[in-house]
């Protein structure tokens, strides 16, 4: 990726032999001109003549090959711009129009393929035990349901391990054991993180209304299916950002 950014920041070298002869033809050609301008000058019996004759005649082509030139370069270089922000804007357009033509209940990964913690209060599940499992079902994400499968919390993996090793700097290593999910949801750190991390959406939505409602939920990357959209109905799949990533591609 560091080559990427080292790549994207040079000229190539294309370009390169472009501008420099660009810049040696304008320059040549005012010498020539120049020159000419000059020697006619030199040459012609009646100076003032020849002096309005360069003026009127030399100095505008001079003017006009170099405007010419500078013409083509910029034009080119707007050309290319150009080009490159409608490709860009036109692969954001098609992307979206991907996911307006995929429903989330054929992508979604559905509730007897995921595992979620047994249903208990959150003061009852303890933070280690439960990375353990999560570590062992090979998964990012630590989702907890109600016994009817009504959505309760998402937790990443990778939050688990903040919260516990900020615990680690306070007490000592034997009582991370004891902390609960009710502790790291309460803690003040956390608090907010967790408080939005999921959404829900009908099963008959699209990827692209799906990633929408993500978008618009801070620390939100996984949505939950549901018939009609709602909280209070149990879940029947399971969306997360790369489900939507993965079908976005071209």
């Amino acid at each position: 990726m560091a080559n990427d950014r080292a790549d994207a920041g040079q000229t190539p070298p294309a370009d390169k032999f472009r501008n420099w002869l660009a810049l040696w033809v304008s320059i040549s050609s005012i010498i020539v001109i120049l020159f000419f301008g000059v020697a006619v000058i030199g040459w012609a019996k009646e100076k003032e003549e020849a002096i309005r004759l360069v003026w009127t005649g030399v100095l505008p082509l001079v003017g006009s090959w170099v405007g010419t030139i500078l013409a083509y370069f910029f034009s080119n270089e707007s050309l290319r711009t150009a080009t490159q922000s409608v490709t860009a804007l036109t692969q954001h357009f098609t992307a979206l129009d991907r996911l307006r033509g995929i429903l989330v209940r054929d992508k979604m990964i559905r509730r007897a393929d995921f595992k979620a913690t047994e249903n208990r209060p959150f003061d009852q599940i303890q933070i280690v035990k439960a990375r353990e499992q999560v570590e062992a079902a090979k998964v990012n994400r630590l989702i907890v349901l109600d016994g009817n499968d009504l959505p309760k919390l998402v937790v990443h993996r990778s939050t688990i391990d903040r919260y516990l090793a900020a615990k680690a700097l306070t007490q000592p290593a034997a009582n991370l054991t004891n902390l609960t999910l009710k502790e790291m949801v309460e803690d003040p750190s956390f608090q907010a993180l967790l408080s939005s991390t999921y959404e829900t959406v009908r099963e008959d939505a699209t990827l692209a209304e799906t990633k929408a409602k993500m978008d618009q939920t801070p620390n939100c990357q996984d949505i939950f299916v549901t018939r009609n959209g709602s909280r209070s109905e149990a879940v029947l799949g399971w969306i997360t950002n790369i489900v939507i990533e993965e079908n976005s591609k071209l």
